[in-house]
């Protein structure tokens, strides 16, 4: 993938979990204060069904939480990786 891709992607993952938190909120605002949705207050089975949901959407918010790239320290240990393997060298010389 190229890095515009990457990018694009990424603002379509935020735009579902805002999306899908916001549905949480109404969903309990509903709830609340929605006298056809009432009934749901005491409905065990549709809590359950909310907790698996909620539970998804945090799972989702961690995937899409903020990854830091080291390139340098992976070329810190590229460059003391072949030192090592020049020194190791040099040590097989005199134990031959």
């Amino acid at each position: 993938m190229k890095k515009k891709e990457r990018e694009i992607m990424k603002d379509k993952m935020k735009i579902i979990r805002y999306s899908l938190a916001i549905i949480a909120v109404i969903y309990l605002l509903g709830v609340s204060f929605v006298p056809v949705m009432k009934p749901l207050r005491h409905n065990w089975i549709a809590w359950l069904i909310f907790g698996i949901y909620c539970l998804n959407l945090i799972f989702l918010w961690a995937i899409g939480g903020k990854k830091t790239e080291h390139h340098d320290d992976r070329e810190e240990a590229t460059k003391e990786a072949q030192i090592s393997q020049e020194l190791l060298k040099d040590r097989n010389k005199w134990v031959v």
